[in-house]
């Protein structure tokens, strides 16, 4: 079996192999048989054989750490070699004929490179000089050694997501038909993305039937410093990908390759990754650009995005953090009800982000001030509550519990000043967002069983709504400024 035979099985969610020279290593003990490899729509699943008599490892109990986490290697079907990465402990044993076979799951594949795959492009042109080469007799040892340079002037990735639809399109392909009796026919179809990502990186999306093939690259001329780097702008990529069309970017096949030589070949189970009907940009904005109803670049839109994934920082990551929940909770597969509870505490937790990285810290003399009023509150209460008799005691008891528990900002305040932070307008726009939030949250949560006229009404512009808010902070924190949906179940656009 190839690769190509390999990932057409996986892509259909069905398929079992053989496995053979099955090495498992985890940080205290190794495993080692033959076994069965189920695809299984959500993960891989690994049956392993141990040889006769051979005693299998003790089930881990309890939580199982990251540190307990192995390797594995095997063969499949005698031809693939394959390795698997944070492989759990197995979690199921069974015994047959004094024979042991245990379960092991994982969620990724990476098949091993073979042959060319190994080489970068200087060590394939060195290969052929030496081949070409009459007094080349053997290789030195320098020569045999693989290539350790970590610089690099060809850089790419390539992959498919499944299930993915793109929103915009600015290129296509062209098919050529031959035909013996009509001859040769040509036409095009619209089915590209593509452009610059940064200085440094271009890339291509390209819809194939109900999936996108992507595509990134180093331009030429340019040069990379590492391939953690390298891996560090695919995640940026993919995650302003996965932002800017409301849905998971997580390659179902990846390849990875610095000169040439095959860094990662990847697989994973064939589930489409989860999609929410809310997106910041949608196919009607992009279809108005096109025809010059409106002003929006795509481009534009995805290089901004990346250019924020692409900072390390602890904003960056809880903005993303964020949006993935977003999607996760906005995904369908809980009532809807649970979600919008779920999204009103998103955009709470949104706003305390961005007010706690760019406002708060700034904020210090008032917050001092605030605080040293409430200690001296507090001090009075305690010194007096225990002269005022015992209804009254308790009462000042009750008023002591709201004032240590009071902060300098209440949730309007924070809305206010994250709002007036990004540049929104307060009254008739923020605000307005603020009070929806406000009135829903609360009945959500302290209610949520509650239904009458106006909730039944409301129930699907809540999440909608909501969630169009996250994406004004986070396309906010960007630097975007142009049109984006603030309600895609309301069908509502505004700028920004």
């Amino acid at each position: 079996m190839d690769r190509k035979e390999f990932i057409e099985h996986v892509r259909r969610g069905s398929g079992k192999f053989r496995v053979d020279e099955i090495k498992i290593s985890f940080p205290n003990v190794e495993v080692r048989g033959s076994g069965v490899l189920d695809v299984l729509e959500h993960c891989f699943r690994l049956y392993v054989r141990l040889p006769n008599g051979v005693v299998p490892p003790q089930m881990p109990r309890g939580v199982v750490s990251q540190e307990e986490f192995g390797t594995l290697q095997g063969i499949i079907d005698h031809d693939l070699s394959f390795e698997a990465k944070n492989v759990p402990p197995h979690h199921q044993h069974s015994g047959h004929n004094g024979r042991s076979t245990l379960r092991y799951n994982f969620d990724a594949i990476e098949l091993s490179p073979v042959g060319s795959d190994n080489q970068t492009y200087e060590e394939i042109r060195r290969s052929l000089e030496r081949l070409e080469s009459p007094e080349a007799t053997q290789e030195t040892t320098s020569e045999a050694e693989p290539s350790q340079q970590q610089n690099a002037s060809s850089v790419t990735f390539s992959g498919l997501l499944r299930g993915f639809k793109l929103i915009a399109r600015n290129a296509g392909t062209t098919i050529v038909e031959r035909n013996d009796f009509l001859g040769e026919r040509e036409s095009r179809r619209n089915d590209t993305q593509c452009g610059d990502l940064s200085g440094d990186w271009e890339y291509g999306l390209i819809e194939r039937g109900e999936d996108v093939e992507f595509h990134l690259q180093l331009k030429s001329g340019r040069g990379s410093a590492g391939a953690s780097q390298d891996l560090a702008v695919l995640d940026a990529f993919l995650k302003a990908v996965a932002f800017i069309h409301g849905q998971h970017a997580w390659p179902f096949t990846l390849q990875f390759r610095r000169d040439h030589k095959l860094i990662t070949d990847q697989v994973r189970p064939p589930k489409v990754a989860k999609r929410s009907p809310h997106q910041p940009f949608n196919e009607r904005i992009w279809f108005n650009a096109v025809v010059g109803s409106l002003q929006w670049d795509f481009g534009l839109a995805l290089k901004k995005a990346y250019a924020f994934f692409r900072q390390d920082n602890q904003l960056t990551d809880e903005v993303s953090e964020l949006l993935f929940l977003c999607r996760e909770a906005a995904g369908g597969d809980a009532h809807t009800t649970v979600t919008n509870i779920a999204l009103c505490s998103l955009l709470d937790s949104a706003v305390n982000l961005v007010f706690e990285e760019k406002i708060e810290r700034q904020q210090t003399e008032g917050a001092s001030a605030f605080n040293d009023a409430r200690s001296k509150l507090l001090a009075f209460i305690a010194e007096n509550s225990a002269k005022m008799g015992r209804v009254s005691e308790e009462a000042w008891r009750r008023f002591q519990a709201i004032i240590s528990n009071s902060e300098f900002y209440a949730a309007r305040e924070k809305f206010r000043s994250v709002g007036e932070h990004l540049g929104f307008k307060w009254e008739g726009d923020w605000q307005e967002i603020f009070k929806f939030w406000a009135k829903w949250r609360s009945r959500l949560i302290h209610r949520g069983s509650s239904r009458d006229e106006e909730s039944v009404a409301t129930h699907f512009s809540i999440g909608s709504r909501v969630i169009g808010a996250i994406h004004m902070l986070a396309l906010k924190l960007m630097g975007y400024e142009g049109v984006m949906v603030s309600s895609t179940f309301e069908d509502a656009i505004r700028k920004i």
